[in-house]
């Protein structure tokens, strides 16, 4: 099966879903009160990119949104996007995009939750 290429609108839409990760992320960091709200919200673009466009738009966003905010926050932000809401966001949109069951998604969004907070310690 021959791989699909990036199009320009995939890569537009990942642009902008990217700079709403990182936005939310440091929201979710410098904002006390609206940071509890946003927590919730970081890793939805990326959810909604792996169902419309697919995994390797939403890694690329995912990278992308990690350098935002390591510039933007010092690299510990941009670390702690992709190890902590980017895979949660990318498995939650993969179990989607494959049809799973609402207990099956949240199975392997806890999995890769309990991963991502492991590598993270």
């Amino acid at each position: 099966m021959p791989r699909r290429r990036l199009t320009t609108q995939g890569l537009t839409e990942g642009a902008i879903l990217a700079s709403l990760v990182a936005a939310f992320a440091l929201a979710t960091r410098y904002v006390p009160v609206l940071g509890m709200a946003t927590a919730f919200l970081v890793p939805l673009p990326l959810t909604v990119l792996v169902i419309r466009r697919g995994l390797w738009p939403a890694l690329l966003a995912a990278a992308v949104a990690g350098t935002i905010a390591g510039m933007v926050a010092g690299p510990l932000a941009g670390i702690g996007i992709l190890l902590t809401f980017a895979p949660f966001g990318i498995v939650v949109g993969l179990g989607a995009r494959a049809g799973r069951s609402a207990p099956a998604i949240l199975g392997m969004a806890a999995l890769a939750t309990a991963v991502s907070l492991t590598i993270d310690l």
